[in-house]
């Protein structure tokens, strides 16, 4: 079996979250509100950068043309464009303290 450990958000918990992961042989252990920094450093490490720079590039976009709508396809758009910003070092980085 196997774990997979996340925060306490509501969506993760919802009963068909936790219904396909018994499914798929997964056991959620769900980390306390308040510290998700202590357990899940790569949300810090790597996607704090990534959502840093998705926020900015989204309000360049925004700043560039207020009148924009940003639907589903802009949005993932700017995901894959500001992971790809993200350097090798910021991910390695993220991963050393668990190698």
């Amino acid at each position: 079996k196997n774990t997979l450990k996340i925060d306490s958000y509501s969506s993760h918990k919802a009963k068909k979250a936790v219904e396909a992961a018994t499914e798929l042989n997964i056991e959620l252990t769900f980390i306390p509100d308040s510290y998700t920094d202590t357990f899940q450093t790569l949300d810090i490490s790597v996607f704090g950068a990534l959502k840093s720079i998705a926020n900015a590039k989204l309000s360049q976009l925004l700043l560039n043309d207020p009148n924009i709508e940003i639907g589903m396809r802009t949005s993932v758009e700017n995901m894959i464009n500001s992971w790809n910003a993200i350097s090798k070092e910021t991910v390695e980085r993220g991963w050393s303290q668990y190698l």
